[in-house]
């Protein structure tokens, strides 16, 4: 095997997805990424060379391996075998599965998404940058740069909105 600049390999229950940087355009700053899934190409992933891919594992209702750098989120569904692009409009921190959803924190929002079908559900757009994110039971708890704590109750689909409840500066 050749070297590369980057790869990594993950384990999802009996699945091993290898992901292999395949190439980088300096012009371009994108990074190429092969995802095998089993030893068996899945798909290639076109992500910002400046970062790292960053990863969220589910293994609820689909065995999904979440693969980001800034705004750009592929969905491997390895029970499936199928990729799937998300153009996210918040550079995203952390991903979270919810059921057949993910919630997607990113730099000052918190969106509910449907990547399979590449369809956001609910959004919060926030007036600072979220520096944290974190769960306390089924509720999800963000701080930003201000140390202002936010806790969202319910990241309820069929609701009309999403709205968080704040808390208290955090000294």
């Amino acid at each position: 095997m050749e070297a590369t600049a980057y790869s990594a390999t993950v384990v999802l229950g009996f699945h091993r997805v290898e992901l292999i940087e395949c190439g980088v355009s300096g012009d371009e700053g994108i990074r190429w990424i092969e995802a095998r899934l089993d030893g068996k190409p899945l798909g290639q992933l076109r992500l910002l060379a400046s970062f790292f891919p960053s990863f969220a594992l589910r293994h609820e209702n689909h065995s999904d391996l979440v693969v980001w750098t800034e705004a750009e989120v592929y969905l491997l569904r390895l029970d499936e075998n199928l990729v799937k692009f998300y153009d996210h409009s918040d550079a995203v921190h952390a991903a979270y599965g919810l059921g057949e959803h993910w919630c997607l924190v990113g730099d000052a929002s918190v969106a509910l998404v449907d990547l399979f079908l590449g369809v956001e559900i609910l959004r919060y757009d926030h007036d600072e940058i979220f520096t944290s994110s974190t769960w306390e039971g089924s509720k999800l708890v963000v701080g930003d740069l201000q140390g202002r704590i936010f806790r969202f109750e319910s990241l309820d689909p069929s609701k009309s909105a999403l709205r968080p409840v704040p808390q208290a500066l955090q000294g």
